[in-house]
């Protein structure tokens, strides 16, 4: 989230731009493995399920088609981010009455 709010303040602080690029994570990443990785942080032992819908707009999403072009922004990995995320929250949790 860092990198994303740095970047924002970088582009509102330089002036009109038009159009920039947009930007994506470090590495391209299937939505089952995010999912995975989500309940994994979570410590969920429930399973992830596979969900197909009918459609053009989700056979694009699963081609690959909602990817950003171009190279990697950033350097946080979402394994990285959840485990800030959750181990922040845990903490929280446990300092609380």
């Amino acid at each position: 989230m860092e990198e994303v709010a740095d970047r924002l303040t970088e582009l509102t602080g330089s002036g009109p731009a038009g159009r920039v690029p947009d930007i994506g994570g470090p590495e391209p990443r299937a939505v089952r493995e995010l999912a995975r990785a989500w309940a994994r942080a979570r410590g969920s032992r429930r399973g992830v399920l596979p969900l197909k819908l009918p459609g053009r707009t989700f056979a694009g999403y699963a081609a690959g088609h909602a990817l950003v072009p171009g190279p990697p922004y950033g350097h946080v990995t979402f394994e990285e981010y959840l485990a800030r995320r959750y181990a922040a929250g845990s903490a929280r949790q446990t300092r609380e009455p």
